[in-house]
């Protein structure tokens, strides 16, 4: 046995991550992407609904991000870039869930299900577009060309990867607050 112990280990596990700037904000980068598929799962649960197919929402959206950022990259300005990728992805994500929504609305489909088979027809497209149109030029890898440092997020805070993503996170999260417990309409989805 080692002689080592745990707590100990969980503590300097602890300290490394809140000392470290660098660790820290890896922790909100990795947060961003969790909040917003959080956010897709948590506001149709509050209407009663059950969209477990947040991740094939997510990848609709990835899929549409890397497909413009590598079209457009340094062709147009970043402001509008960013503008045109962000609602392109918004607007993927949205497609899938209508989908989900359209079933069961017309063919009172069950929404678990479909949401959740909706994430392997989404993945599996999405390898397939890896494997063809996006497959990055040296073919050496199931991924996509590096994307131009113009269609990047902006860093928010020096000496990390913590980029405008995080606060639009927080503003939707705090948006979704607001709409569904302040406003009417909120308390029209909920009921």
């Amino acid at each position: 046995f080692m002689k080592i112990n745990p707590v100990t280990v969980i503590a300097e596990a602890g300290r490394k991550i809140l000392t470290d700037k660098y660790t820290t904000g890896e922790i909100f980068v990795k947060a961003t992407p969790l909040i917003f598929t959080s956010l897709a799962f948590a506001f149709t649960y509050q209407a009663n609904l059950y969209n477990i197919g947040a991740q094939g929402q997510f990848y609709a959206g990835s899929i549409t991000a890397i497909s413009l950022s590598l079209a457009l990259g340094d062709r147009i300005p970043t402001a509008l870039l960013l503008v045109i990728v962000g609602i392109g992805s918004f607007a993927a994500g949205a497609f899938v869930g209508a989908l989900i929504g359209l079933a069961k609305a017309r063919f009172n489909a069950n929404e678990f299900l479909v949401s959740m088979m909706s994430t392997y027809v989404v993945n599996a497209f999405m390898d397939y577009l890896l494997r063809t149109i996006l497959k990055e030029t040296k073919a050496e890898y199931l991924q996509t060309d590096p994307i131009k440092k113009s269609a990047y997020l902006p860093k928010i805070v020096n000496g990390t990867r913590i980029h405008l993503g995080f606060v639009l996170a927080i503003l939707a999260a705090v948006g979704c607050y607001v709409l569904l417990y302040k406003t009417t309409l909120g308390f029209r989805i909920r009921a």
